[in-house]
């Protein structure tokens, strides 16, 4: 699959799909990395200390 493939479908698909939902994935995608991040940091720090 090349570039030009992938932007056709992701636009096919976010014209089916509203915008609600688009937001939802990435907020739930953000605090996925926002937890990731979080608790990297927490590990981290017990090894500093």
């Amino acid at each position: 699959m090349d570039i030009q493939t992938v932007e056709a479908v992701k636009t096919r698909a976010s014209k089916r799909r509203p915008d609600a939902l688009k937001l939802l994935l990435v907020a739930g995608l953000s605090v996925q990395v926002w937890g990731v991040v979080m608790g990297l940091g927490l590990i981290i720090l017990n090894l500093t200390h």
